[in-house]
């Protein structure tokens, strides 16, 4: 019986072991497994000023290294929170849609409602 007990308690850690080391992320390192957005991604904008946005799991920042202090579109912030379905994504500031994002490799196109395009390579 404690024979069976010890086995029991072996399989019970390698069971739990191998779900954790399929739960990890299998990524490239270039974002998540499942999130195409997650990363850094660096450009220009329609003005030709360089940008960077850090996309999270569900947040995104926009800075100008040049310009630390400008905002996006008069809009008084540079970041919002976004949803996703695959490649394709919307942002948001405060609730409202403000523009789209697609992923395609290592190319990030986002699309801001009154600003323009941006084309971005994750950094």
């Amino acid at each position: 019986m404690a024979k069976r007990k010890i086995w029991f308690g072996m399989l019970v850690i390698v069971l739990v072991f191998g779900v954790a080391v399929i739960g990890c992320d299998t990524g490239n390192g270039n974002g998540s497994a499942s999130n195409p957005f997650i990363g850094t991604w660096t450009g220009y904008d329609p003005d030709f000023e360089r940008i960077r946005v850090v996309v999270g799991n569900s947040t995104w920042t926009v800075s100008w290294p040049d310009h630390p202090t400008w905002v996006i579109a008069g809009i008084y912030t540079n970041s919002g929170t976004y949803t996703y379905t695959g490649n394709n994504a919307t942002l948001f500031v405060e609730g409202i849609a403000i523009g789209t994002g697609t992923v395609s490799g290592n190319t990030l196109t986002l699309i801001f409602t009154g600003v323009g395009t941006m084309v971005l390579t994750r950094q």
